[in-house]
């Protein structure tokens, strides 16, 4: 996984604190991580470094808010929301394996197994439901937006320039197995406060 940022607002809510708290958190205190800009106007903060930061302050001055991008540990509050992607064992297959929720694929993402081709990756499709065609998907309810960047070779940075002005929470992007130094290829996860059909 290369990123998952989010805005300083929802940052904030994260850790269970007001804006102009977090701004004097992230100003004043060196363990804070600090906020960078990726835009003009746009500046976001990467959620697992305040994850970790924020934990570790768990016993102390910040207090964990239900979190959205960290796995459940004993000492943070943690309600697990409900599946939102099917995983298929194969491309081949036709009935899902399992199904997951945006922090198990954050979680799949931050750790990738190596595949030797690409007909051996698991298949996530953003939604649960009986397979992976039109009508299943027609009849599911989509938790997520997933952008594939198949052909723009965008780095990390081109990445979250793209999203900087959308009124985005957090976003997940992560290389393919079909990417390659030379031709960049991502996917962006962007999770949705409810879902959609």
């Amino acid at each position: 996984m290369e990123s998952v940022v989010i805005r300083p607002r929802a940052a904030a809510k994260y850790i269970g604190v007001g804006i102009s708290t977090f701004w004097r958190f992230a100003k004043n205190d060196p363990t804070f991580p600090k906020p960078f800009k990726i835009g003009p106007q746009a500046t976001v903060i990467n959620a697992r470094r305040l994850g970790r930061m924020a934990a570790a302050k768990a016993g102390g001055q910040i207090k964990m808010a239900t979190p959205s991008l960290k796995q459940p540990t004993s000492h943070v509050n943690y309600t697990r929301k409900p599946d939102c992607f099917n995983v298929f064992q194969s491309i081949n297959d036709t009935a899902p394996s399992w199904s997951m929720d945006f922090d198990d694929l954050v979680k799949m993402a931050a750790n990738p197994l190596d595949f030797p081709e690409k007909k051996a990756c698991p298949l996530i499709v953003p939604f649960v439901g009986r397979g992976k065609r039109k009508p299943d998907a027609e009849r599911a309810l989509f938790s997520s937006i997933v952008v594939d960047h198949d052909r723009d070779n965008l780095s990390r940075a081109g990445v979250l320039f793209l999203y900087r002005n959308l009124e985005i929470e957090c976003l997940l992007a992560f290389t393919t197995w079909s990417s390659k130094p030379t031709d960049m290829r991502r996917k962006v996860v962007i999770p949705l406060s409810n879902p959609i059909r």
